[in-house]
């Protein structure tokens, strides 16, 4: 009986014994396997883009989805700003309208436009700026 309760005591704690070196040789196993498909998974869309280069879909692609990124930013950031400040929509919109037309104007320059952009919305929504608060009368 003590044999057996030795055994168990050595091969069931989770210090010293077999146990703990079976562990940690898992976990470096488990580690190297999980940095060795992450490397895989990083090089793959590098691989595939060799033989993709000259597509008309991948053209496309490099051509619309810096302006659906883009937009989709757009659409958070208004969203987050509506629903925070329903006063400064104008502004908001003041922003986008600007973004959009120097990114027009500029050919498609992105950090040119956003930086305008958000310089004009900072200006106009400036918080140092005094505001009536909606208890004051007019």
């Amino acid at each position: 009986m003590s044999r057996s309760r030795s055994a168990t005591s050595r091969a069931g704690s989770p210090r010293g014994g077999v146990g703990a070196q079976s562990s940690a040789c898992e976990t470096y196993w488990v580690g190297g396997g999980l940095l060795g498909v992450a490397l895989a998974l990083r090089a793959l869309p590098f691989a595939v883009l060799r033989t993709l280069r000259d597509s008309a879909l991948v053209r496309q692609l490099s051509l619309w989805m810096p302006v659906g990124i883009l937009a989709i930013l757009a659409v958070t950031a208004l969203h987050g700003t509506i629903a925070a400040e329903p006063h400064a929509t104008l502004y908001a919109l003041l922003a986008v309208a600007v973004t959009a037309a120097v990114h027009l104007a500029s050919g498609r320059r992105t950090i040119l436009s956003v930086g305008i952009g958000t310089a004009v919305y900072a200006l106009v929504n400036d918080p140092l700026t005094p505001r009536r608060s909606r208890g004051e009368a007019s």
